[in-house]
């Protein structure tokens, strides 16, 4: 683990992405924030979304969707949304809390391994962060959009 002399990031070199059981236990995951999401309160980025509003009413997937309040903002805005993640506590969450079927434990490979038909946009908030290879992550992600589509 390394620490940036200038500020207090944490990171680790080489990057290595986490594994699942650690969104489960780790407090910062698995508090008890975690069960009063609203897809009301959205992070800033995720509320930039809506502002930009690239191609409403299209086929949405996102990646790392926890809880589901931006899956369930994304529905009630008129995507149609599918949300996937690997925390299994965190998609039972989503669809207890907002009654969601379209979300699913699945990482980025699974889903690509499946090979869904094209979405339109593709969202991955705050994952970046999360996995060893950012760029393989955004070539994996840009492949499952149609043409023309939008990542971000």
């Amino acid at each position: 683990m390394r620490w940036c002399d200038g500020c207090v990031l944490q990171f680790t070199e080489p990057m290595e992405a986490a594994p699942p059981s650690f969104y489960e236990e780790h407090e910062f995951y698995a508090g008890p924030e975690a069960y009063y999401v609203s897809p009301h309160v959205l992070g800033w980025d995720q509320g930039q979304f809506f502002i930009d509003r690239p191609g409403p009413g299209s086929r949405l997937l996102d990646i790392g969707c926890g809880a589901g309040q931006f899956v369930e903002a994304a529905r009630q805005a008129g995507y149609r949304p599918l949300g996937i993640d690997v925390s299994r506590s965190h998609v039972e969450l989503a669809r207890r809390r907002f009654g969601l079927s379209d979300v699913q434990v699945l990482s980025l490979e699974e889903l690509a391994r499946s090979k869904p038909r094209p979405f339109e946009v593709v969202t991955a908030f705050q994952v970046l962060e999360h996995v060893a290879n950012p760029l393989a992550f955004l070539v994996q992600a840009a492949d499952l959009l149609e043409p023309g589509g939008y990542l971000g």
